[in-house]
């Protein structure tokens, strides 16, 4: 019996605790550029009114991903990546 509560996949709710705090961190960072960018162009301000995906799929938004993983300390972060981020 001891192996089937060992092996369990972990809970929806724990994983997503996990990561939910980077995740909260790495859409604050995203925040504060549009907040800068806002200022830094007013004639761009209907483009930085509203998140686009697009920017979520920037290469420091992939490198603060890529950085968390190896941070946490996980072996194959790299491998990781390239499959997150395809």
């Amino acid at each position: 019996m001891f192996w089937k509560t060992k092996n369990r996949i972990e809970l929806k709710q724990n994983f997503y605790s996990e990561i939910k705090d980077y995740y909260f961190k790495v859409s604050n960072k995203i925040y504060d550029d549009y907040k800068r960018l806002w200022k830094q162009y007013p004639k761009s301000r209907k483009r930085y009114s509203k998140l686009k995906i697009q920017d979520t799929e920037h290469p420091f938004v992939y490198f603060l991903i890529t950085d968390f993983l190896r941070q946490i300390g996980l072996i194959e972060y790299r491998n990781f990546s390239k499959i997150l981020l395809r």
